[in-house]
């Protein structure tokens, strides 16, 4: 159970592990903060309360936070590391977090695209 527990969170600790590098950047005046890191981290902030009174709420509001991180809308690491197809502007970290995100939650991410039942 806590194996399982923590393939699913993985994700979230990669990107909080990142995190803690950022403010240790910061904290050593490498790099200043800009505004894609400070949305980064209030979101961070977010889901991990969130992760914490509800688990499945949780996981969708990663997604999202991942899927805004990849569209570089927020950003977690030190330098911000993008590459441009057409007209998106893709980070190359949030990217296979969230393939990896994307297959440790399959079902998850079926259940968003399936119809509802009535």
């Amino acid at each position: 159970m806590i194996r399982e527990r923590f393939v699913k969170l993985l994700p979230l600790i990669v990107v909080v592990l990142t995190a803690i590098y950022l403010l240790f950047s910061v904290w050593q005046n490498r790099i200043v903060l800009q505004k894609p890191h400070i949305a980064g981290l209030v979101a961070l902030n977010i889901v991990i309360i969130v992760q914490i009174i509800n688990e499945k709420a949780g996981y969708y509001l990663t997604l999202f936070m991942l899927a805004l991180g990849t569209l570089s809308a927020i950003a977690f690491t030190p330098t911000i590391f993008t590459f441009y197809i057409g007209l998106f502007s893709l980070d190359l970290f949030c990217l296979p977090v969230l393939l990896i995100f994307l297959v440790i939650h399959r079902r998850l991410v079926a259940d968003i695209f399936r119809e509802p039942k009535k």
